[in-house]
């Protein structure tokens, strides 16, 4: 998981210690027998391998300990504005934050074996895709609405586009059929034409620059 900020990751814990209550489980943190939280909130010992002072060093004043089990205890109204801020089953934090990972992260499109970046990478508007690439080659969407008759430079690169937004495996031929105002056939021959002509540079480099936006 990536978390944002101190502030996050102390709300984090927080929820992760109250789990016992809101199940039902206890009535009292400290009666949990498998929580970390009375090492936390009391200073009990706790297993050698367990590293409490990255979380206690959010906690204001000169006990730590009371710090941090006031800040649990005052945190029950706070519980849903959290998950508010849960993204895609794998970040915690702002919109703006997932942006800035987004464009961060170099590497290729993630395999199917790793959902929570799939699914990150999922949440990307096909159209504002379809907007962005255009404007990585140097072109208007507009340019290739079902209304023109593409040839040339235009149909080359509304093909590596087709190509490439197949190829990221996050969207259907269906659904990329419609940001263009083509049928499923047309974008299964268009995919077959750029594989045959993918070792060319120039298709290389526009493909290269539109899966760029995907990269995680």
């Amino acid at each position: 998981m990536l978390v944002e900020n101190d502030a996050y990751m102390m709300e984090l814990s927080c929820y992760i210690h109250r789990n016992p209550l809101r199940a039902g489980l206890v009535r009292r943190l400290v009666d949990y027998r498998w929580s970390s939280y009375p090492v936390y909130a009391y200073g009990k010992k706790g297993p050698e391998w367990l590293q409490t002072d990255l979380i206690l060093s959010f906690s204001e004043g000169g006990n730590k300990h009371q710090g941090y089990r006031e800040k649990v205890q005052n945190y029950a109204g706070e519980e849903s504005r959290l998950w508010e801020d849960f993204r895609h089953g794998v970040i915690l934090g702002s919109e703006r934050f997932v942006e800035k990972i987004r464009s961060l992260r170099a590497g290729a499109v993630p395999p199917k074996e790793v959902p929570q970046q799939r699914k990150v990478l999922a949440s990307i508007d096909p159209t504002e895709a379809v907007r962005k690439s255009s404007a990585l080659l140097g072109r208007e969407m507009e340019e290739y609405s079902a209304g023109n008759r593409l040839r040339g430079e235009v149909k080359k690169d509304r093909d590596v586009m087709i190509y490439a937004l197949w190829k990221t495996g996050l969207f259907k031929n269906e659904q990329i059929g419609r940001l263009f105002g083509i049928s499923y056939s047309a974008v299964s021959h268009v995919i077959a034409d750029v594989k045959r002509n993918k070792k060319d540079p120039a298709v290389r480099s526009k493909f290269g620059k539109i899966i760029s936006q995907f990269k995680m």
